[in-house]
């Protein structure tokens, strides 16, 4: 008697070559700003090997704003403010299912000199006047595209944001897709042998 695998196993092993380019990374912090709250200086977030933005709360416990070197978040341009001569985007929202990449960041992008933000001169717009929680789509400096899951409170007049964790695409230009789950190289292949052990069929 012997026993023959099925080929099967081998399109999950394909499937987690294929996948091996997406990084997944962990923020875990928390920001807050509006009124009656100090004024924090400009802080660093480092997004894996993607490398870094920048949350500037601004002056006056009003402003909430971020921003990369190079890179860009992704923007609603239809909510744009122009304060002082300084252009504000308002950061757009992203759900789980969502695609990020070329089309999703060059329609909805401010310049590099522009401000990308969640509060301005104290207001909010769009999903940011209250409560809820999604996903921040961006272009990091070496144009990979990724998302950062958030939770987000507005209270009194105050915003706060946490950022949890995100992934983004080694692959400069290459989109991603939000949520999608994404098997280790080392589970993967463990996976594949279960399968092909599982499936094997017995002969005489």
């Amino acid at each position: 008697m012997k026993y023959t695998p099925i080929i099967l196993a081998s399109t999950v092993l394909s499937y987690g070559t294929a996948s091996a380019a997406v990084v997944n990374f962990s923020i875990n912090q928390t920001y807050s700003q509006g009124t009656g709250e100090s004024d924090l200086p400009e802080t660093s977030i480092p997004i894996g090997g993607a490398g870094q933005f920048f949350v500037d709360p601004g002056f006056s416990n009003q402003f909430f704003d971020f921003r990369f070197n190079t890179g860009s978040f992704s923007t609603v341009t239809s909510q744009a403010i122009n304060n002082g001569g300084d252009i504000y985007y308002f950061l757009e929202s992203f759900s789980s299912g969502d695609v990020i990449g070329s089309g999703t960041i060059n329609l909805d992008t401010s310049a590099v000199a522009d401000w990308d933000t969640i509060l301005v001169d104290g207001q909010t717009e769009g999903p940011w006047g209250a409560s809820h929680e999604g996903f921040l789509g961006f272009v990091a400096d070496g144009g990979e595209y990724g998302y950062i899951d958030y939770d987000f409170t507005r209270s009194g007049g105050v915003s706060t944001l946490t950022f949890n964790d995100g992934a983004y695409e080694s692959v400069a230009g290459d989109s991603i897709t939000i949520g999608t789950p994404i098997p280790e190289p080392a589970s993967t292949f463990a996976l594949g042998g279960l399968l092909c052990m599982s499936m094997m069929v017995r002969r005489k």
